[in-house]
């Protein structure tokens, strides 16, 4: 499933330069721990403050994208 460009665009504005990743190789890096469990993210951020962070789960919520924490 490719995320849908709407969505993206929301992602980058509430996220700095160099802080959203979305191709496979640079989302397989954070794709597995110490657990078993794996898999691959279509996307990887990094919000800088709270409203950001509030912004991006609301757009999750709005386009029904899970969030891994």
């Amino acid at each position: 499933m490719k995320l849908p460009d709407e969505f993206l665009t929301i992602l980058a504005k509430h996220t700095a330069q160099g802080q959203l990743f979305t191709s496979p190789e640079d989302c397989a890096r954070y794709s597995h721990d110490d657990s078993r469990h794996e898999g691959l993210a279509k996307a990887v951020l990094f919000p800088e403050s709270h409203d950001d962070v509030v912004q991006i789960i609301s757009a999750c919520n709005q386009f029904t994208i899970p969030v891994v924490a």
